[in-house]
C-alpha cells in the first residue's frame, strides 16, 4: 500500500481502517506493524483521512485477528459513524514510534530510497512496498517509469541506509530489466 504523501510528518500510521463492523461504531483496522499486539498497547490514535488530521481518539476495543484488528474508538457509536472514519489512517504520534531493530525499517523511511546494484548500477527509486506475508516487496521505478518487484530478503538486500535514502541489492539473474544489465 502506497503511503507516500498522506501521513504528516509529525505522525506515522500504525493501520489503516478498511470498513465498519456490524451496526455498534466498531471498524475492521489492517496493522502495519509485526508486533501483534502493537494496536492493544495503545491508548490513543489518531485518525488522518486524505492527509488532513481528524482528531484523537482513545481505543476502548481492540481484538486481533491474523493482521486484522476489529477496533471500537470511543465517541464512534454508530455504524454512520464508522462509515465516515473508512479509509482513514490510524497514526501516533513520531515520537511514539516504536523502536526497530537491526534489518527492520518504516515503510515511509524507505519510500524515495535509491536502489543500486553492488556493482553500482542504478535500478530505480522506491516508489511502494507490498506487505505479502514472509517477506516484504520494494516496487521499485526506474527514469523510464519501467517497474522492478525487488524481494525484500537479505539474499538480495545487501544494505539500507535510509539516512542515505540508498538500498543496495546483488540481483539474481534474470531479476533486472534487461536494459540495467
Amino acid at each position: 500500500m502506497n503511503r507516500e504523501k498522506v501521513i504528516p510528518d509529525s505522525f506515522i500510521a500504525v493501520g489503516f481502517i478498511r470498513k465498519p463492523h456490524g451496526n455498534r461504531g466498531f471498524v475492521k483496522v489492517e496493522i502495519f506493524s509485526d508486533q501483534e499486539d502493537r494496536l492493544q498497547r495503545l491508548n490513543t490514535v489518531f485518525l488522518v483521512k486524505r492527509g488532513c488530521v481528524l482528531g484523537e481518539y482513545t481505543i476502548s476495543v481492540c481484538n486481533s485477528s491474523a493482521k486484522e484488528y476489529i477496533v471500537k474508538l470511543n465517541n464512534i457509536d454508530s455504524f454512520d459513524n464508522a462509515a465516515s472514519i473508512s479509509k482513514s489512517y490510524l497514526c501516533v504520534q513520531y515520537s511514539e514510534r516504536v523502536k526497530l531493530g537491526q534489518w527492520e525499517f518504516f515503510f515511509h523511511d524507505l519510500i524515495g530510497c535509491r536502489v543500486v546494484t553492488t556493482r553500482g548500477v542504478n535500478v530505480g527509486i522506491i516508489k511502494e512496498l507490498w506487505d505479502i506475508g514472509p517477506h516484504d516487496v520494494y516496487i521499485v521505478h526506474d527514469e523510464r517509469g519501467i517497474e522492478t518487484l525487488i524481494p525484500a530478503v537479505k539474499e538480495i538486500v545487501k544494505d539500507v541506509n535510509v539516512k542515505k535514502k540508498l538500498v543496495v541489492i546483488d540481483p539474481y539473474e534474470g531479476m533486472l530489466h534487461q536494459d540495467l544489465i
